[in-house]
């Protein structure tokens, strides 16, 4: 079963093993995922279209699909930064200041103080865009 979040028209024609793979490498090397998307010809949206249909794909248990190996390889590289800076941290008594960064800033979501008031922020955001969008479109 295919299932597609968006109804973009042809999001898959660029996907490939080879692309999914220097994307990965490029996160991997410190790149942000827009960076890497765009370096590797992919525009953002089409870069989050296929995360989206990997994700859907492996809640459907496609495994298999290029889709899912990106979010699943994105997923493992990730895995393997923050167990770096977790061990790193433990190890030395005074803390590693760069990998407590990149905890806090790059894994907010996971090992900030502040994730639930910025993810509050942001949806707080989402709905005045979406007012503003509502009131421009109607005026």
């Amino acid at each position: 079963m295919e299932v597609k979040p968006y109804k973009i028209p042809h999001p898959f024609k660029k996907l490939s093993k080879e692309r999914v793979d220097s994307i990965v490498q490029d996160i991997h090397e410190g790149s942000t995922h827009k960076l890497a998307a765009q370096c590797n010809s992919i525009t953002v949206r089409i870069f989050n279209v296929w995360l989206l249909q990997g994700e859907c794909d492996l809640e459907c248990e496609n495994e298999d699909s290029l889709c899912a190996y990106l979010v699943l390889s994105i997923s493992k590289t990730k895995q393997k930064e923050v167990k770096w800076c977790r061990s790193t941290i433990k190890e030395s008594d005074k803390g590693h200041k760069g990998a407590e960064w990149t905890l806090e800033h790059a894994y907010w979501k996971d090992f900030s103080n502040h994730a639930p008031v910025v993810d509050f922020n942001e949806v707080l955001e989402a709905i005045e865009r979406a007012r503003m969008e509502k009131a421009n479109g109607e005026g």
